[in-house]
């Protein structure tokens, strides 16, 4: 094949791999994964039924491939930022510093394009039974949490691990609900919504990073 045909083909494919994982984020966070056929999904990327066994092999493998695409960067600068927390000499950072390199990423992704889309798709699935779904998801973001557990347990080493447990799912109710923003706490405070643009996410950092740190201060609880 022509090296211009050659190219031509390539660009071919990328595009309609893109457009097949554009239609599947947007049904997905629509519908839910197990409510989408592929059929229905290759009908809104405008491509033939058979492409997705061509470029995924799976719809398990095209969840993989929606949610990769976003969160792959989110863990990339976790990892930048968690490692600046622990230096080579063994120092670590404040317990607010581990904090906003871990949860920053996940709010800083909801002012990209299509953020929103993913966040939708990343609630559904963290909550889906299915045995499928949820080997994606721990298998996603497993190391970047492990680093940050690793800091935090630098950071308070004499917290209890009943209590780093406890803490830790008040830092992950947070963090998960602020990505949602569906205004529930604006609606009870009387007060209009907003987006989660770069200025608001930023703000929730300010507000939310200190809050949390505050957590991890406390003394372990008396069993």
């Amino acid at each position: 094949m022509p090296p211009a045909q050659a190219l031509a083909a390539e660009r071919e494919d990328a595009d309609a791999r893109t457009r097949i994982v554009d239609a599947a984020e947007r049904l997905f966070a629509e519908h839910g994964y197990h409510a989408v056929s592929l059929r229905t999904i290759m009908g809104l990327a405008q491509v033939n039924v058979s492409a997705v066994h061509y470029y995924f092999g799976s719809k398990k493998n095209l969840l993989q491939a929606v949610l990769d695409r976003r969160a792959a960067p989110i863990n990339r600068a976790r990892k930048e930022r968690l490692f600046r927390c622990i230096d080579r000499n063994g120092r670590v950072a404040s317990v607010e510093e581990i904090l906003e390199a871990y949860i920053g990423p996940a709010l800083e992704v909801c002012s990209d394009p299509g953020g929103q889309l993913f966040v939708r798709v990343s609630a559904l699935a963290s909550v889906d039974p299915s045995p499928d779904v949820q080997d994606i998801m721990q298998s996603i973001y497993d190391e970047t949490a492990r680093l940050f557990v690793h800091a935090l347990r630098r950071a308070c080493p004499r917290l209890k691990e009943a209590d780093l447990y406890w803490r830790l799912n008040c830092v992950y109710g947070a963090m998960q609900y602020l990505r949602a923003n569906n205004g529930r706490v604006a609606r009870v405070l009387n007060r209009k919504p907003r987006p989660l643009d770069s200025r608001t996410v930023q703000e929730a950092l300010r507000h939310v990073v200190p809050y949390l740190a505050a957590g991890f201060s406390l003394p372990s609880r008396a069993p």
